[in-house]
């Protein structure tokens, strides 16, 4: 949940594969409550390699058990897309700032060291961003 910014209020279906599915079906009620689950699945780790192929499940591993959680539970794919594509415009905005800045030879040749220098991180600390927010937009779209 904290991970993907999934609010405690959205209930999830969550599913739990483990070499002792019995230890983990007895704490069944905890993970109800802590982990906001509206069902909880308990099952043996052969049910953990049929779903770790799976591009529509979160899974996330533990020592002990390996967790499963639908993706479209957790995510509003409309909402985040459009929140991808804005932060993206955003970025091609600042991207082309820097890139305008540094291309202009008076700022880059007047400026101090310093100065040029911190605007070519921001460019490159943007277009990494720009690189990771594509990447998410593509897995989003799948």
């Amino acid at each position: 949940r904290a991970e993907m910014n999934v609010p405690m209020s959205k209930k999830v279906n969550l599913t739990i594969a483990a070499a002792q599915p019995e230890v983990f079906a007895a704490g069944k009620a905890f993970f109800l409550r802590l982990a906001g689950a509206e069902d909880v699945k308990v099952c043996g780790m052969e049910a953990a390699d049929a779903a770790s192929g799976d591009d529509g499940l979160v899974e996330v591993t533990t020592h002990a058990a390996r967790l499963f959680m639908p993706l479209a539970e957790l995510v509003d794919f409309e909402k985040e897309l459009a929140r991808i594509a804005k932060e993206k415009e955003n970025c091609l905005k600042q991207i082309a700032m820097f890139e305008s800045k540094l291309s202009n030879e008076a700022f880059v040749s007047r400026a101090p060291e310093k100065v040029v220098n911190d605007q070519k991180e921001k460019l490159a600390k943007n277009q990494a961003l720009l690189a990771q927010l594509i990447e998410s937009e593509k897995r989003l779209k799948k």
